[in-house]
């Protein structure tokens, strides 16, 4: 697909309302793991709530099927190789603002979160955290090997925030204008060290 030509089909509805892009590691693959079914039901919220909404993919493959479920849905899809090593220079001239950016892991926000403030400064900055990294390493790192049937029940999670999120994730979070947490026990353990903006 020519994305200039799908620019072209969407980009009166871009001009009219409030816009959202989103930010993973690819396009949601929802019969596949649960990040991507809780991302795309984020996509679902925001066109419910009157966003126009682009999606921006880290490794920019077409996934024909997936893809295609979002444009269905009046999805703004960007992929290919040439807009992996152009994206930024084709948001600045295409895409004049943007309302708000939903990021979603800590490797993937790391990468695209310089350029994207950079382009869009009054974009308000939201990170899913699908889970917090830290503490779930922590949990992998005791049990690797081991069968379900064999792991004993999880510890209490520390309130350290040291221990609940890895270096790159606190660098993130604190960059961040809200979060939003899965789970109602996440966000206690969150809002203990940002007070205000976390949300299940």
């Amino acid at each position: 697909i020519d994305m200039s030509r799908q620019l072209l089909a969407s980009d009166r509805g871009l001009r009219r309302g409030p816009v959202a892009l989103v930010v993973d590691h690819y396009f949601p693959t929802p019969d596949r793991d649960a990040g991507s079914r809780c991302t795309q039901a984020l996509v679902s919220s925001l066109l419910a709530l009157g966003f126009k909404v682009i999606f921006l993919p880290e490794n920019f493959a077409p996934m024909e099927s997936y893809r295609r479920r979002l444009e269905g849905w009046g999805v703004l899809c960007l992929h290919g190789s040439d807009l992996s090593q152009s994206w930024p220079q084709w948001l600045s001239q295409q895409v004049e603002r943007v309302d708000l950016i939903l990021y979603n892991r800590p490797h993937i926000t790391a990468r695209f979160l310089p350029t994207l403030s950079r382009l869009y400064p009054e974009a308000h900055r939201l990170y899913n955290t699908h889970d917090l990294h830290g503490w779930r390493e922590a949990l992998e790192a005791g049990h690797s090997g081991e069968l379900p049937e064999q792991l004993a029940p999880a510890p209490s999670p520390p309130a350290q925030l040291e221990a609940l999120c890895t270096p790159q994730e606190q660098a993130v979070l604190r960059q961040m204008h809200g979060v939003i947490s899965i789970s109602a026990k996440e966000t206690a353990l969150l809002r203990r060290h940002f007070p205000r903006g976390v949300h299940t």
